[in-house]
């Protein structure tokens, strides 16, 4: 069964709270809960264990929204993502400095949030196979090299029909030793991030473009649209058709 992306809503206004949480749920996202304080927010995360954080940097209380982008960023558990009505230098310069995977200034609309929270997650997943993020573990081990020329060659052939033996040939490791390494570095099968890279590029298609769905399907190099709409339905919980709907009635929302 597809388990639903867990986010945290760290917000003092609670009509604004409840706003994001019925947006984000009408996108077949789980809120595990929404609320004021930065001590609570520490407690959830340690408690219910979410996926992702959106933080509200102007708090009311004792602690700021950046108070607690500074701790997480220390803990780099989970990636967040600063809500913020403001966007002076100071604010921002003191934000930047806690690494946030992204800021989303109100009033925003349910497709900004959905795109933010995507990116976000997709990037801090692939942080332990980025050089960039840590390159004294790349030294020690040319493993994650590898793992990362077999990730980029699912992104430049997501549309062809990728078999497990082919990747493991491609990274040079058995297909047992590929398997495990790749989970170690992405915490999910290597076929199981292929699905997903799929049904994230048919999202994009789905949202700018009038393909119909067995385009689409085609598109991402599923072979028929019945089996695209079951992994779809997998991997978000909704059908193609009604995730189209919901992004169209977001974008006919906008001013």
């Amino acid at each position: 069964m597809h388990e639903k992306i867990k986010i945290l809503i760290v917000e003092d206004e609670v009509l604004v709270a409840r706003d994001i949480k019925e947006s984000l749920q009408e996108l077949n996202y789980s809120v595990c809960e929404y609320v004021a304080s930065v001590a609570h927010a520490l407690k959830v995360i340690q408690d219910q264990n979410p996926d992702i954080a959106l933080i509200d940097i102007h708090l009311k209380g004792k602690g700021s929204g950046i108070d607690l982008g500074k701790i997480l960023m220390e803990k780099d558990t989970i990636p967040f993502i600063y809500l913020t009505s403001f966007t002076n230098t100071l604010t921002l310069s003191n934000a930047k400095n806690t690494r946030p995977s992204g800021f989303l200034v109100k009033p925003f609309k349910q497709l900004d949030v959905h795109v933010a929270l995507q990116i976000a997650l997709n990037n801090f997943a692939h942080r332990k196979i980025d050089f960039s993020h840590n390159p004294q573990d790349f030294i020690k081990s040319g493993t994650p090299f590898r793992i990362q020329k077999v990730v980029n060659y699912i992104n430049d052939n997501i549309d062809a029909k990728i078999q497990l033996a082919d990747l493991a040939s491609l990274a040079k490791m058995s297909t047992f030793h590929f398997s495990r390494t790749f989970k170690n570095c992405l915490k999910m099968p290597p076929l199981s991030y292929v699905s997903k890279i799929k049904i994230e590029k048919s999202k994009g298609l789905l949202c700018d473009t009038d393909m119909d769905i067995l385009q689409v399907a085609l598109e991402v190099g599923f072979e028929n649209q019945s089996y695209f709409c079951q992994v779809f339905k997998k991997y978000t919980g909704q059908t193609p058709e009604h995730f189209r709907h919901i992004v169209a009635a977001s974008k006919n929302q906008r001013p």
